[in-house]
């Protein structure tokens, strides 16, 4: 059984975007609190897997560079 991490309320990046470690690209939203997702690496987006409003499982990227 898959445990949802919580929904993406706002992506701050799309694909070609150069991203800057410690920057925000995702907030989401779990038990009626916002997180915001910070970049771990500098580096230019490939991917953006989901969609605003979307349910995000635990574990998985969210942003790839």
């Amino acid at each position: 059984m898959r445990q949802w991490a919580g929904n993406i309320l706002k992506i701050l990046v799309e694909v070609g975007t150069v991203g800057v470690e410690g920057e925000v690209v995702v907030i989401m939203e779990a038990m009626k609190m916002e997180t915001e997702v910070r970049s771990k690496f500098s580096g230019i987006v490939s991917a953006v897997p989901y969609q605003e409003g979307g349910a995000v499982a635990g574990g998985n990227a969210l942003i790839s560079l």
